[in-house]
């Protein structure tokens, strides 16, 4: 099963590619792939079990990473400049694919990506969803996830939509994987030119990336 790719732009050699984080799902880019579309070739894929992708079972950041990795290898020909943007789930799995694959992309840019595991947190997921599932349907109760989200009216309902038909096992495998993340051995070692994000709140979670990066890397706390 594929997954679901936007494929939009100049269809140039100069590719980027955005990875939504976790619950959402390609429509979180819009505004910069509106931007970018005139000069980039541009790919915005659904991440396996969100949203045009919701068929497909998330099972682990490794593979969601291996079905990335492909999606860019079908559409780079040769002499390709690939850039990848990740946040959050989608960094975790930028983070992976870098380390499966250290000389495809030429620049990463990694924006909260968690990479310090939290282990009594994965033990909780299952409970924790099995109780807030019923929630999720509630438009009052999504509203305020939004709002905490920074979600404005205008997104509001893709998100909405997103929540309602994401499966609860897709939701309880992504939620595991993120909150078990740790970078990978060899990660230190990618070729890319490495931009790390990370908002004021995160930097306990998120720290450990700037010091595994090459020292092309730049950081930036936000």
């Amino acid at each position: 099963m594929k997954l679901f790719v936007d494929h939009r732009g100049n269809h140039g050699k100069n590719i980027v590619v955005f990875l939504h984080g976790g619950g959402v799902s390609g429509w979180m880019w819009e505004k910069q792939a509106n931007h970018f579309e005139k000069d980039y070739n541009l790919l915005i894929p659904d991440l396996p079990g969100h949203g045009r992708s919701g068929h497909i079972p998330f099972e682990s950041i490794a593979g969601a990473a291996e079905q990335i990795i492909r999606i860019i290898q079908a559409h780079a020909g040769e002499g390709a400049d690939i850039t990848v943007i990740g946040f959050s789930l989608g960094a975790q799995i930028l983070v992976q694919m870098l380390v499966m694959k250290p000389d495809l992309i030429r620049c990463a840019i990694i924006s909260s990506a968690l990479v310090r595991p939290i282990p009594i947190a994965k033990r909780l997921v299952k409970p924790t969803v099995r109780m807030t599932m019923p929630l999720i349907a509630n438009k009052k109760f999504a509203l305020l996830q939004a709002k905490q989200l920074y979600l404005d009216g205008e997104y509001f309902e893709r998100y909405y939509q997103d929540s309602i038909t994401m499966k609860p096992q897709n939701l309880v495998r992504v939620m595991q994987e993120n909150m078990s993340f740790a970078i990978p051995s060899g990660f230190e070692r990618c070729s890319a030119r490495i931009l790390v994000l990370v908002g004021a709140q995160e930097k306990k979670m998120s720290c450990g990336l700037s010091q595994h990066a090459s020292s092309s890397a730049g950081v930036h706390h936000s």
